[in-house]
């Protein structure tokens, strides 16, 4: 009796241990089977728990969902804080949340060709959330189409086709962006999107957007806005100029016409003669160097001169 009841406890325990993220596809699939010849599967597939929450560019429209959801506070125009009592939301896990406030999300969505804007209204801002849920029924509620076909789903506007979704993991991800309100958009100022900057080798500030709001690399974080200041190395850096004067005329015709005369110090370490500056004298016409050193500043008048009477001599 012992033995037989120390198997089957060994079983469930070697069952359970089979439950895990790697083969999870395989045990789902079983199980709906199973409970799909019971007439019990009546839930929406979804995908295995995630510790991590999704990044805010990351939305999901979710046909079960009583409003627009998102964990992040950030995204959120015109957001006004919840009045008390506050509002309590319910996943379909059984874990239940608390929402702190709504706001207004404004998604820059691909439709073809052409780029259009839509605006989700009344989105709560619930801390704790996993994933962004963007509700098909508050779509419906303001006058939207929402169609799925396959691995697909399309939201229009009448006969306009507003965004789209695809289906990845038993989720449909929406096929959009998030971007500011264009109130706050002018004004907003990212300063962790300089210092990303800086550590990408100064990488334009488009792609790095982009690559914020698509999650690429790993540990940049989500940049609501485009950074609005000015990169000084970088405007130094693309600046231009006329190029230096190249022909081989020169302006001097002889020798001590046109000197080019420059004045160095001074110098903090004096020479072993006491000397601080020096002058460095170029001839136009034959490109000589001189240089003579300097105790003081005011003697450069007569050594100039002197140099000048021992080249005619």
């Amino acid at each position: 009796m012992a033995d037989g009841q120390q198997g089957t406890s060994g079983s469930k325990t070697s069952l359970l241990e089979k439950l895990d993220g790697a083969n999870y596809p395989t045990w789902r699939y079983k199980i709906m089977t199973y409970l799909k010849t019971k007439g019990l599967w009546s839930v929406i597939e979804s995908n295995p728990p995630r510790n991590r929450a999704a990044s805010p560019s990351s939305w999901t429209l979710d046909s079960g969902a009583s409003s627009h959801m998102t964990g992040h506070q950030g995204i959120l125009n015109d957001y006004v804080e919840q009045q008390q009592p506050d509002r309590t939301v319910t996943l379909a896990d059984g874990k239940t949340l608390v929402s702190h406030g709504t706001g207004k999300v404004v998604f820059r969505t691909m439709a073809g060709t052409l780029r259009n804007k839509l605006t989700a209204t009344e989105v709560l801002h619930v801390p704790g959330m996993v994933d962004n849920l963007l509700s098909v029924s508050k779509l419906t509620d303001k006058g939207f189409d929402v169609i799925f076909s396959g691995n697909n789903c399309k939201v229009f506007s009448g006969e306009h086709l507003v965004v789209s979704a695809t289906k990845e993991g038993g989720l449909y991800r929406l096929c959009a962006e998030v971007c500011p309100s264009p109130d706050r958009a002018g004004s907003a100022v990212d300063h962790r999107m300089n210092l990303w900057h800086r550590r990408m080798a100064h990488l334009n500030f488009d792609c790095l957007h982009d690559i914020s709001g698509r999650q690429l690399v790993r540990g940049i974080p989500f940049f609501s806005h485009r950074s609005r200041e000015a990169c000084d190395h970088c405007t130094q850096g693309k600046q231009s100029r006329h190029p230096f004067w190249s022909s081989a005329e020169r302006p001097s015709k002889s020798p001590l016409e046109l000197l080019h005369v420059d004045l160095c110090g001074p110098f903090p370490i004096p020479s072993f003669a006491g000397s601080k500056y020096v002058m460095v004298i170029v001839d136009d016409y034959s490109r000589r160097v001189a240089l003579h050193f300097l105790r003081y500043k005011h003697n450069t008048t007569d050594a100039l001169t002197a140099f000048v009477l021992q080249a005619e001599t």
